[in-house]
């Protein structure tokens, strides 16, 4: 194990970007894709399932774990009303007639209760402005919002929308699904 070194603990300023292309992604972001706007709390979610094999002849304590899989998230607080980073996350988009704004609307027509989310996958980056720092890279993602969404519209609070991006498996390839890697190591 390397010594930690303190420059390691600081903040990673970084972009997330919907469907780069750029393969490597060592150009400079967008990488051919399309960022999410202001984002704050940019964080990245593993979270193991398993199951405990218990002895009864000692007293019902675990003697196995078996694991059942994993999943992948990356959240984040999109900081305001950015039309492209919207149009990933609600399916019922619409285009405002007289400006270049666009809104939301419900119900839309595009999905209804008990449909899958698969046909918005994605795929995501979140690309550091410091080539030293980890990239996150998801092949296969669906966009999310928070089961139970409050968005604050008054003059005093910012605009906070609280998002993720759920990593599933690619079924069109074998390629890895998720990749915490350094920016030029990422596969596309």
């Amino acid at each position: 194990m390397t010594t930690p070194a303190a420059l390691q603990a600081l903040k990673v300023p970084g972009t997330l970007i919907v469907n780069p292309t750029t393969n490597p992604p060592t150009d400079a972001a967008p990488h051919g894709g399309t960022e999410l706007g202001l984002v704050k709390d940019v964080r990245w979610v593993r979270r193991e399932r398993s199951f405990d094999i218990t002895a009864e002849e000692y007293g019902s304590e675990t003697a196995e774990v078996v694991y059942l899989g994993e999943e992948w998230e990356v959240l984040f607080t999109l900081r305001g009303y950015d039309a492209d980073a919207l149009s990933n996350l609600f399916p019922n988009i619409v285009a405002e007639t007289n400006s270049a704004t666009t809104g939301i609307t419900y119900p839309d027509t595009t999905r209804r209760a008990g449909s899958g989310y698969t046909s918005s996958i994605v795929s995501l980056l979140f690309s550091p402005e410091d080539p030293y720092h980890h990239a996150v890279y998801f092949r296969a993602a669906i966009p999310m919002v928070a089961e139970e969404l409050e968005v604050k519209i008054n003059r005093t609070d910012r605009m906070l929308i609280a998002v993720g991006f759920k990593a599933v498996r690619d079924a069109t390839t074998a390629a890895r699904s998720v990749q915490v890697r350094l920016l030029e190591h990422i596969e596309i």
